[in-house]
């Protein structure tokens, strides 16, 4: 039975922020021709489109890889007013294969790199699954209830984060970072979610983080 290695997205976005804290509420997110953007990436608007998901590259019965197999890997990314951002660096981390730049520029809400099948059969995950990840500087998520473009009191928080990783133990859609499974991208020590929101224009009475960095991220797969 062909079974083919798959490549699966876990889309990890690195934020660092300048003045995240509560007295950024005072920011005015409105444009004078009427229209709204602040051109910080947010988690809930950070996405990976791959050009093919399950590309053939490794045939179990006889374990043979098929190598130069090429799959674009494209990032999508807007602010927390559903506008596209243009400029920032995305930086990409792969678990096997290639990748033919290892970051690219934001321009319209998007940018891609080219990820190459380059794989030796002791090098194929067990579960014939890939992971590449993607980070970038940004901000955490949240539902704007009230329609004012910062985050406040009866807004529902909705990407809290913690430091990016590589998660080469698979572990689901929500993944967990396991010590000496998953490698870990940006730190030497991992930091968990704490809670509180991450970003700028945040007036919540209770969660407004008071660090002005952080990082997050969401997570796309496709198990067969």
């Amino acid at each position: 039975m062909n079974i083919k290695n798959k490549l699966l997205p876990l889309i990890i976005a690195t934020a660092a922020l300048a003045a995240a804290g509560c007295d950024t509420a005072s920011e005015s997110p409105w444009s004078p021709d009427g229209g709204s953007s602040n051109n910080i990436v947010s988690a809930k608007n950070f996405s990976l489109v791959f050009s093919d998901l399950s590309p053939d590259v490794y045939e179990t019965a006889t374990s043979i890889t098929t190598n130069g197999i090429e799959v674009e890997v494209t990032v999508n990314a807007g602010d927390r007013f559903q506008a596209k951002v243009t400029g920032g660096t995305v930086f990409f981390r792969t678990e096997v294969g290639l990748l033919d730049n290892s970051s690219c520029e934001l321009v319209d809400g998007s940018c891609t790199v080219t990820w190459f099948s380059n794989i030796v059969p002791g090098d194929v995950p067990a579960d014939g699954i890939n992971t590449i990840t993607a980070y970038m500087t940004g901000e955490e998520g949240f539902s704007d209830l009230n329609g004012n473009g910062i985050f406040d009191d009866g807004d529902i928080f909705t990407h809290d984060s913690s430091d990016p990783f590589l998660d080469l133990s698979h572990d689901g859609n929500n993944p967990t970072y396991n010590i000496g499974v998953d490698a870990l991208i940006v730190d030497t020590d991992f930091t968990d979610a704490d809670m509180l929101y991450s970003g700028s224009g945040c007036a919540h009475p209770t969660l407004c983080a008071n660090s002005t960095t952080t990082y997050i991220y969401t997570t796309h797969r496709k198990w067969t």
